[in-house]
């Protein structure tokens, strides 16, 4: 979208915006893609478009984000110290996936990577052996419309913003259609497991006398899970189904430390 011009860095957040908008549209535009070109644009948009927005999101914290095992030529060129035109072609930022799993850690987005990633299968099929496909790209665009609410509440971003985004107000309707109806099934998967959770309580409870019953579930209660000290933590938290006391046990992943600069070199 820049053309020829040279990008100074500070205004990359912006170029990145506008790319990965433009090819929100396109993917409206064409979806699902009945004609075979027509798929394949859309599964190479539908990809391209949140890779785009991710590194928006990244860039808007640091351009040391972007550069691909932290090529000399691309972060020199982003800190605007070399010229584009010289050193486009030299270029290596991350891929989508790393772009996700950095942003998922900088941003806090907490998104399982495994649901996240048919946005870019579709679009590495597309570009690397031409094929795509309706039904791919009907639930990769869902679960790019997910990512792309995901980052738009994490950036605070307005809704003339998102309607913006995606080229008009029906086109926001479109997609806001495809949140609330993953959010109306997320509450019912979550009621379900609630349900269950609750007569497997009941039933197992039944078994215990009612004098024993609480010396029981505060012995369970008041012991720490054994955790492995160098990825997991532990933390009280109250049971939804049975409104006893108990321990979440979650993976901690830590992030990579940032890079630094001296007067006479960098590094990690």
């Amino acid at each position: 979208p820049a053309g020829a011009h040279h990008v100074a860095y500070d205004k990359l957040p912006d170029v990145l915006w506008d790319g990965s908008s433009r090819h929100a549209r396109l993917v409206h535009e064409l979806y699902p893609g009945e004609a075979a070109w027509d798929a394949q644009r859309v599964a190479i948009s539908i990809g391209t478009a949140a890779e785009l927005l991710l590194k928006h999101a990244l860039a808007r914290q640091s351009f040391h984000l972007l550069p691909d095992r932290y090529a000399v030529e691309t972060a020199l060129t982003l800190d605007d110290k070399g010229t584009m035109q010289d050193h486009l072609p030299q270029l290596t930022t991350v891929t989508g996936l790393v772009a996700f799993d950095r942003a998922n850690a900088q941003c806090a987005l907490q998104l399982n990577k495994k649901d996240f990633e048919p946005v870019f299968q579709v679009r590495n099929a597309a570009i690397h052996l031409g094929v795509a496909s309706t039904r791919a790209n009907e639930a990769a665009f869902k679960k790019m419309v997910l990512l792309t609410d995901r980052v738009f509440t994490h950036l605070g971003t307005e809704p003339s913003e998102r309607v913006r985004y995606w080229g008009d107000e029906e086109a926001e309707k479109f997609v806001r259609a495809i949140v609330d109806e993953a959010v109306t099934e997320a509450k019912a998967r979550y009621e379900r497991l609630l349900r269950r959770a609750r007569e497997d309580y009941q039933r197992l409870a039944r078994s215990l006398a009612d004098a024993g019953r609480a010396e029981v579930i505060k012995q369970f209660a008041e012991v720490p899970p054994t955790i492995d000290s160098a990825t997991e933590e532990a933390s009280p938290h109250q049971c939804p189904a049975c409104q006893n006391m108990g321990w979440v046990v979650y993976e901690v992943h830590r992030g990579l430390p940032t890079v630094e600069y001296s007067e006479e070199d960098y590094g990690y």
